[in-house]
């Protein structure tokens, strides 16, 4: 008997919280997470990081340095990061896996994309993954992103996305910031 898919759960992206603490701590350290971006970290080194984080100025996305909480059908479900990096912007996401594989980073692409549009036209997005992450491979396929791209002094694959690509996308407003 065929057996519809069930839709991706709605997701939006919220400023990073005091209260988000534990989801940072649980990501950092999460091996599954981790393992397509290093070591999972000691708990000291990421609740440094986080109280760091937290002294982010909020601003739209594109405008520095900035972590958004994704929130779904849960409270928080993982951690989307946009970093100014000089001439360019990357993109990062980190879901828990009880919330991989659902079409959730797809949801939260699409809406850091949106923001980007929308604050940042001008500038070139950048993600970098491991080669094996084939869900991240996956996102930048489905967005457009450039080719993969190797460095000899690096493990990661990097991949762009031209301003004037970031420009197309499939919505004409940002329900986000």
């Amino acid at each position: 008997m065929p057996t519809e898919a069930l839709p991706a759960p709605a997701v939006t992206l919220v400023p990073l919280q005091p209260a988000d603490r534990g989801l940072y701590v649980r990501l950092y350290s999460d091996p599954e997470v981790m393992r397509h971006i290093g070591s999972p970290r000691a708990r000291s080194t990421i609740e440094a990081d986080f109280d760091a984080a937290l002294t982010l100025p909020v601003r739209a996305l594109g405008n520095g340095r900035q972590r958004r909480v994704v929130r779904g059908p849960a409270d928080g479900i993982g951690l989307l990061a946009v970093d100014d990096v000089g001439d360019r912007l990357e993109l990062g996401l980190m879901l828990l896996p009880a919330w991989q594989g659902r079409g959730i980073g797809r949801q939260a692409f699409e809406l850091a994309l949106m923001a980007l549009r929308t604050h940042a036209a001008d500038r070139v997005v950048q993600v970098q993954y491991r080669p094996d992450n084939r869900a991240m491979a996956a996102l930048a396929r489905t967005f457009a992103f450039g080719p993969p791209e190797s460095n000899a002094a690096s493990t990661l694959v990097r991949r762009w996305l031209r301003p004037d690509a970031v420009n197309r996308s499939r919505r004409s407003r940002c329900p986000c910031n």
